[in-house]
């Protein structure tokens, strides 16, 4: 299957405003792929032409204030479409980049619908991967609309820039001191849940025997709002969290800041934090439904990290349909079963503390006998991968 690799914002420059803030354009890698032009396009040659769409679909669909007048199939290039109408191209939209609810509703597909009628574009023409993989809102539509366009669950979240062969664990292992733990995405200490992991780490003395990466933040304490913490986790004071979180809190362990201040790109797997420790905790931004898995727990996964992960209730149950192992150490992971977040955070953190307080040995003793697992997760194809895999399928079946 072809891909078409073609320049919108060269080619299309009443629409260049429009497309450029719908549409990201580096992401996908077509290493090991046909791409070709779209002068190269002819009744006998057909490609796939894939957009991945910026932000949620509010933004892409045209419906925010401050965003693209038109959603993302009308602001396409006249040419594009009409080899879309002629049936040489297939249009793919990668709404698999979406970190809070990507949920396409009725409202965002009739927006889609109608474009595709105002265009006069063939049912089957557009595929889009969504990182929900609640299906039941397209699946109820397309039975009162008729399918005009295809869905499926994708993600690009675990392309990463550098991926090593050998698990990371293994060097923290090697170690004569190492880690506990790791814990990543402290920038978003505004959410309840993250607040909690942090004051979990003061409480119970964990500085000393866990790595925590924490992004710059200047005296943040919860956003403008410290008691939205004190309505999911009443032990938490007010004076605890304005004195004692910026006084002993680190700021910064795994990078060295730039100028703005700002983290690692969310490509980079951070092996230096990785190699020193023996367990990452992963807090995703976002823990209410449906459940969005992002770059952050396919970082240990790809690097062959234990972790414990905390996001939406299922979120390990996706892992699972996805073909990952995420049961190992000993961590009783039914905390993934409860619904009300607060509960299941701390479930979850409740697992941390017990992790932390086993002897050493025993820690690598868990590890190593989880290894195959975790090499196994390293060795499944990736999700990014997948997703040209899924396309490719799908594209057949259109233009056979």
């Amino acid at each position: 299957m072809n891909f078409l690799r073609h320049n919108m914002y060269q080619d299309n420059p009443a629409n260049e405003a429009s497309m450029q803030h719908t549409v990201n354009t580096n992401s996908i890698n077509y290493d090991r792929h046909r791409t070709v032009h779209l002068e190269d396009l002819n009744g006998d040659l057909r490609a796939v032409y894939i957009l991945e769409a910026a932000r949620g679909p509010e933004w892409w669909l045209g419906f925010e204030d401050d965003g693209p007048d038109q959603d993302i199939i009308s602001a396409l290039d006249g040419g594009i479409k009409q080899k879309i109408r002629d049936k040489e191209i297939m249009l793919v939209i990668v709404a698999a980049d979406t970190k809070f609810d990507p949920t396409l509703t009725e409202d965002h597909l009739d927006v889609i619908y109608k474009a595709m009628a105002d265009y006069e574009l063939p049912a089957g023409s557009v595929l889009i991967f969504t990182e929900s993989n609640d299906l039941e809102i397209y699946n109820r539509y397309v039975k009162n609309n008729g399918r005009m366009i295809q869905m499926v669950t994708g993600s690009i979240r675990d392309n990463f820039k550098e991926v090593r062969e050998e698990p990371s664990v293994e060097k923290a292992m090697s170690l004569q001191f190492s880690r506990d733990f790791n814990s990543l995405n402290k920038s978003t200490m505004h959410n309840p849940h993250v607040a909690y992991h942090c004051y979990n780490i003061l409480k119970n003395n964990f500085l000393k025997r866990g790595l925590v990466s924490l992004n710059y933040f200047v005296d943040e304490r919860n956003g403008e709002n410290p008691s939205v913490i004190h309505a999911y986790f009443p032990p938490i004071k007010e004076q605890a969290w304005d004195e004692l979180m910026p006084k002993y809190f680190p700021r910064h362990v795994d990078f060295m800041p730039d100028e703005n201040h700002l983290k690692p790109a969310d490509f980079v797997i951070p092996y230096d934090v990785f190699d020193a420790s023996l367990l990452t905790v992963v807090n995703e931004t976002d823990i209410n439904p449906p459940v969005v898995i992002s770059e952050k727990v396919f970082k240990p996964i790809r690097a062959g990290h234990p972790f414990l992960y905390i996001g939406a209730a299922g979120a390990l149950a996706k892992l699972k349909q996805l073909g990952y192992t995420t049961d190992f150490l000993d961590i009783d992971t039914s905390y993934d079963d409860i619904e009300e977040n607060r509960e299941r955070v701390l479930a979850a953190n409740a697992e941390l503390v017990k992790w932390v307080y086993r002897p050493r040995a025993e820690k690598i003793e868990l590890i190593q006998a989880a290894m195959p697992e975790l090499k196994r997760n390293m060795q499944i194809q990736p999700m990014h991968d997948r997703l040209l895999t899924e396309t490719t399928k799908q594209a057949r079946k259109y233009f056979k």
